[in-house]
């Protein structure tokens, strides 16, 4: 008789750190059944490492263990062999962050929000503010938002680290653990320090579509990092309720030839030449491209609700906003099977109530 299996993956097209191995066991399976399964307590291993909030662990192992002990638990979910995490590709631009350069407005009396009009505001935030496709190809007028966006709202960044100092930022990112450059929020290092570029481009784009938002950054990965080393920066959150995957379009409402696709994407977001904040400088900025740079768009957008309506602690109803807000099948590219939700903030939604800044929004 055969013993099940667990499935083996080996990311496709990735560069595999030989005997290296993330295990995900099953809900409300334990580790310590786990190990009680296998018949080796891996904890005494040096390269064990616990995922925290995702069930399972990273380490070193050599085949046996990994192929005759691990697969063979049945409460073993996967095993997926680790891998080397891809650079994103990036265009140096001469454009700088000059700074907020907002004009307050307020067109009825009876309504108790305000927006903000901005014109140094980029394509992709005019995208997601507008309730219908847009003629993006041309120039337009100032962009709009709605004023205090994401103000108190705390905005994670799991990536390279962020360069704290950057204008675009207003003073409002800061390392996990509440210091200003001083606390170690690193999984891989004891530098906080965005040697990369590319997760301050990412907090960059939050800043342009929440201007009000805060960032907290927590560095999982750097040159030559890991899946796994990004999986463990997820150990420094207490918990999460729901991930959502984004799929990138361009500034025509087409699908980013490297977009991530398939039924289980949620919600399209702008991930093509998108401008932000460079590592470079305070004030520089940088082109990059991916689903790297939608992810950060859709943040920004639940951060809009989870302000407005104090949502902190209903991540239902904020994921419910995202959702009644999206503007359908706008985007081309993608195919039937993927969901066509381009993320919006509703701002101009056709089928909100005339007085409230968003469909689903109480009235104030």
């Amino acid at each position: 008789m055969s013993l099940l299996i667990a499935p083996y993956r080996r990311p496709e097209g990735a560069k595999l750190v030989a005997d290296e191995y993330i295990v995900i066991l099953k809900d409300d399976y334990t580790l310590k059944e786990h190990l009680n399964y296998i018949g080796v307590d891996l904890t005494t291993f040096d390269s064990f490492n616990e995922l925290g909030a995702i069930n399972g662990y990273h380490a070193r192992l050599d085949d046996h263990t990994i192929h005759n002990l691990i697969r063979t638990d049945p409460d073993v979910a996967h095993v997926e062999h680790e891998s080397l995490i891809r650079p994103v590709h990036s265009t140096p631009s001469d454009k700088s962050f000059s700074g907020q350069n907002t004009s307050f407005r307020q067109t009825s009396l009876e309504r108790r929000w305000s927006t903000a009009k901005d014109p140094l505001v980029e394509w992709p935030s005019r995208m997601m503010t507008g309730g219908e496709k847009l003629d993006l190809s041309k120039d337009l007028e100032a962009g709009e938002f709605l004023m205090d966006s994401g103000r108190g709202v705390n905005v994670y960044i799991l990536d390279t680290g962020v360069r704290l100092t950057h204008r675009i930022f207003q003073g409002r990112a800061r390392n996990l653990g509440g210091g200003k450059g001083s606390d170690v929020a690193s999984t891989i290092d004891q530098m906080n320090e965005d040697f990369d570029g590319h997760g301050t481009h990412v907090a960059g784009i939050v800043m342009q579509n929440a201007p009000y938002a805060n960032i907290v950054s927590i560095k999982v990965y750097g040159e030559g990092a890991t899946f796994g080393e990004l999986l463990q920066g997820f150990s420094w959150l207490e918990s999460y309720d729901k991930i959502i995957c984004v799929a990138a379009c361009n500034r025509n409402y087409e699908k980013d030839p490297d977009s991530n696709y398939g039924s289980d994407v949620d919600f399209i977001a702008p991930g093509e030449d998108i401008w932000s904040a460079s590592n470079m400088s305070d004030y520089g900025g940088v082109v990059h491209s991916g689903t790297s740079m939608a992810a950060p768009a859709v943040a920004a957008m639940l951060s809009i609700f989870i302000s407005y309506e104090s949502l902190a602690n209903d991540t239902a109803l904020a994921r419910k906003r995202l959702d009644d807000n999206a503007v359908q099948n706008v985007v081309s590219g993608f195919g039937w099977w993927t969901p066509n939700k381009l993320a919006n903030s509703g701002l101009h939604n056709p089928d909100k109530k005339e007085l409230a800044p968003y469909k689903g929004a109480p009235l104030r």
